[in-house]
């Protein structure tokens, strides 16, 4: 199944984006449930991912936030009772052409043990946590606004 993955971000790496802009996609690669919520300046609806599973919404700029932070747990409800939270950051600054994006974790690390990607296309800077675990420091990369990001969990890393 994990390969079937490789060829799905493959063939959708290669289309470019109708509105100038990419798209973020959460791809669940692990044997269990995640459970996502896309948060600017406000909280988005709760979005089961069972496994196996692709989440993806356009790259988009919160005129009062800024940014957007797609938090990710592996317990139902999790961003409201304080369990390990993974956080796909991005922002979009449309002036330079330009989309930043990160990973971090808060309350603890919710994909311990597991492969953690966060990669775009060639040319642009990918975050790994081969085991899950964010290293010291910030991580933040940038690339071009048409870009579509892409965060694989419980996969592997190539």
């Amino acid at each position: 199944m994990r390969s079937l993955l490789a060829i799905i971000f493959a063939l959708a790496a290669s289309i470019p984006s109708i509105f100038g802009v990419g798209i973020a996609y959460v791809v669940n690669a692990c044997d269990h449930d995640i459970f996502i919520w896309s948060v600017g300046s406000a909280i988005g609806p709760k979005t089961t991912l069972h496994e196996y599973s692709i989440y993806n919404e356009s790259i988009h700029y919160d005129d009062k936030a800024g940014g957007i932070s797609i938090k990710v747990t592996t317990k139902d409800n999790g961003l409201y009772d304080a369990s390990p939270q993974l956080n796909f950051a991005y922002a979009l600054d449309t002036a330079n052409h330009t989309v930043y994006y990160d990973l971090s974790d808060v309350f603890g690390d919710p994909f311990a043990n597991e492969t953690v990607l966060l990669y775009a296309k060639q040319e642009c800077p990918s975050i790994a946590w081969p085991e899950g675990i964010p290293p010291a420091g910030s991580q933040t990369q940038a690339c071009a606004d048409d870009t579509s990001l892409w965060l694989a969990l419980c996969g592997q890393t190539q």
